[in-house]
């Protein structure tokens, strides 16, 4: 059973509440700290509803392919901290996380990050999720980024003591 009794909260920017592989009660909490429409996805690709899939797509997807969820038993918070332009602030991340928290997540999915010069400390935002994690017990995985060649360093939050950053090439 993958991920039974888990509690995964993407912050990110909202699901498609109208996809057919979470229609299925997988959701079981829902808040939006940005935009006007809700939690509904209005990203141009859809990126919160792909990061939810990833994290605890079904099983048996709608279009019979092969399952794509890590943790498919799992439930989903799903928090919307991005405006469909993809902007987003650290402050609408940093309530969504302590929302979260007190939803009851195990994880929290942060896709997203913030800019920092190299050798700069860790920023707030990444100090206060790193304490957020240490007290309440919970694992936090942030985006790295993606590789920006203009940018050298890891992002905010993923550059915290207590965050797991990951990267993708």
């Amino acid at each position: 059973v993958a991920g039974a009794g888990v509690r995964i909260a993407v912050l990110d920017s909202g699901i498609d509440l109208a996809h057919p592989d979470f229609r299925d009660g997988r959701i079981a909490a829902q808040a939006a700290f940005a935009g006007q429409g809700g939690v509904q996805d209005g990203s141009a690709d859809s990126h919160g509803t792909a990061c939810a899939g990833i994290a605890a797509g079904p099983r048996r997807p709608y279009d019979g392919g092969c399952r794509y969820g890590v943790a498919s038993d799992a439930r989903l918070l799903i928090a919307k901290v991005m405006e469909d332009n993809g902007r987003c602030n650290s402050f609408a991340l940093e309530i969504a996380s302590a929302w979260a928290v007190r939803a009851g997540a195990d994880i929290l999915s942060i896709s997203l990050g913030f800019e920092r010069a190299r050798d700069a400390q860790p920023g707030v935002l990444a100090r206060s999720l790193s304490r957020l994690a240490r007290r309440f017990r919970v694992l936090i995985v942030a985006a790295a980024g993606n590789g920006d060649p203009t940018r050298e360093g890891i992002k905010q939050p993923a550059n915290g003591r207590q965050v797991l950053a990951v990267g993708a090439l």
